[in-house]
């Protein structure tokens, strides 16, 4: 789980969250009203899509947040995306328009744990993938596509080290054998003294 919501983050998007894979629970928003109305509040901007790896994910507090797209990149295991109320506070957040696309989704269901409201809002996030299969299928099909571009520059990547290292190897042979025909030229030259010696 991480937990940044209700702090104060300047203007940034989501890519410093792509090595947390395992994330289940991201926190980023800002609920406390007080602070927004000192200005106080996370400004984490732009697109959904550095989420897309974070498979585990299983909630997700955007709220107040200037994202402004991406929801098609969400990880399948994100089933719903929870509304902390039904105003927002801050009417310029870009993320308002997010929600508006979803409104058509939203839901409420009880709850039975303790340290949640007795009925919770939320945006129906498999409602929405529904309603935008052909987008779903084209993500996937990027997705896919980032992979095996991934997998073929790390393929290229390991030749290029293995091509090094075998030049490598081929100079370093060639050094010793060089030096082997250097330490066996004084040898030659006796044995060439020797024979005309004996020859005289």
């Amino acid at each position: 789980m991480l937990l940044i919501s209700d702090n104060n983050f300047s203007r940034q998007n989501l890519e410093f969250l792509e090595p947390f894979t395992n994330l289940s629970h991201l926190y980023l928003g800002t609920s406390n009203k007080e602070l927004i109305q000192r200005g106080i509040y996370n400004r984490f901007q732009e697109s959904l899509k550095p989420l897309r790896n974070l498979k585990n994910l299983v909630k997700l507090d955007i709220y107040e947040t200037d994202i402004d797209s991406g929801l098609e990149y969400l990880p399948s295991n994100l089933k719903s995306i929870i509304i902390d109320r039904s105003e927002p506070y801050r009417k310029e957040a870009k993320v308002n328009q997010l929600f508006s696309n979803l409104r058509p989704y939203r839901k409420e269901s009880f709850s039975m744990k303790v340290f949640e409201p007795d009925f919770i809002e939320f945006y129906d996030l498999q409602e929405w993938r529904k309603a935008n299969e052909k987008l779903i299928k084209k993500v996937k099909e990027e997705i896919t596509s980032e992979v095996l571009l991934k997998e073929a520059k790390e393929q290229i990547s390991q030749l290029q080290k293995e091509l090094v290292e075998e030049k490598n190897r081929r100079l370093e042979l060639e050094r010793q054998l060089n030096n082997l025909q250097i330490s066996d030229q004084p040898i030659t030259q006796v044995v060439q003294s020797t024979s005309q010696s004996w020859n005289k």
